[in-house]
């Protein structure tokens, strides 16, 4: 008890801290129905290319030590104690698939609720591609008034990608294991038609990732059409 009860005074002290944040950087959580959407995928394990490619083949507890794939556990962190205390919030995470780390909409008043939110995102072991687009269609069925993205670049894989018809620059039938630039504009002009009629905000905190330029423009053109923020932090924040 004594030590459940230590865990839940120092969840309270680091809330207040991150909260003093909020006002600093522009970005507002906000909405009655909140949901976080965090990028599992491999490339949110480091900045290049040969970074990402070194830390894949390591072990799961070394990667989630990876300082990127810690900052974007700090960045949920952020956003789970600026959640306002009359709304409810779901946390998901998405690389190839779409996994709740929550157990359904939970009351950001409840203390307990965030906690076991903040230690079920230590668990998770960053891997696979990135389907921006399959996680925003399993949020959308959910009814939300707010979605917040934590990535770092447009999506790898979608519909579009594994259609039989070569377009955009997708590989199609071609088998190609890489994916390009255009393709990956591709896709993303998918995840924003799939959005077109949501009428809740969209914000993005953008991390970066080497060799992705068009991420910012496009991710800057959708949190726009959303009324929401793009948030491309600092090396030190959160």
């Amino acid at each position: 008890l004594n030590s459940k009860l230590a865990e839940l005074q120092n969840s309270n002290i680091e809330v207040k801290q991150q909260k003093a944040q909020e006002f600093l950087i522009g970005l507002e959580v906000k909405g009655e129905r909140i949901v976080i959407l965090v990028d599992s995928s491999a490339s949110m394990l480091a900045e290049t290319l040969i970074d990402i490619t070194l830390l894949k083949s390591r072990k799961p507890v070394d990667r989630q030590k990876a300082a990127k794939w810690v900052r974007t556990k700090r960045a949920t962190k952020w956003l789970l104690a600026n959640v306002p205390q009359n709304s409810e919030f779901r946390l998901f995470q998405f690389s190839d698939q779409v996994n709740e780390v929550t157990n359904g909409w939970s009351k950001a008043n409840t203390p307990q609720a965030l906690v076991n939110a903040q230690n079920l995102i230590e668990k998770i072991d960053p891997v696979g591609g990135t389907n921006v687009e399959s996680a925003l269609s399993t949020v959308l069925k959910l009814n939300p008034s707010s979605i917040y993205v934590i990535t770092d670049g447009l999506p790898t894989i979608g519909k579009r990608a594994q259609s039989l018809v070569p377009s955009g620059g997708c590989g199609g039938l071609t088998g190609k294991s890489r994916v390009s630039g255009e393709c990956r504009e591709s896709l993303f002009v998918d995840v924003e038609s799939l959005s077109s009629s949501f009428r809740g905000s969209i914000s993005v905190i953008l991390l970066p990732l080497e060799g992705d330029p068009a991420a910012a423009p496009l991710y800057t053109r959708w949190t726009l059409a959303h009324d929401g923020t793009l948030l491309s932090p600092a090396k030190g924040w959160p």
